[in-house]
């Protein structure tokens, strides 16, 4: 059941992390380009993190460091925050 649950939760987690690329990035630039360049400091660490949390996730799932209730709530709170503090303009034009 152990191998099933980080199989699920590595689906879950993967297709976070490409949520968190594709239109996190696009989120991020469009925040930039709105909100001057001040405001728009703070977008790009917070997105680096948020895409570095995800396969440090994996990894520690794999690893055994935990289960998936421990690895799948952090990537999952971050997408949240980001998403709703920069990431609300989703669009490519």
């Amino acid at each position: 059941m152990d191998i099933f649950l980080n199989i699920v939760g590595s689906f879950a987690l993967t297709l976070s992390f490409a949520w968190a690329l594709l239109p996190g990035g696009f989120g991020k630039c469009n925040y930039q380009r709105d909100h001057g360049r001040l405001p728009g400091l703070a977008a790009g660490p917070c997105w680096w993190l948020l895409l570095l949390v995800h396969p440090l996730a994996l990894g520690l799932l794999w690893l055994g460091h935990g289960d998936i209730t421990d690895w799948l709530p952090p990537p999952l709170a971050l997408q949240l925050l980001f998403f709703g503090m920069f990431g609300r303009d989703v669009s490519t034009g």
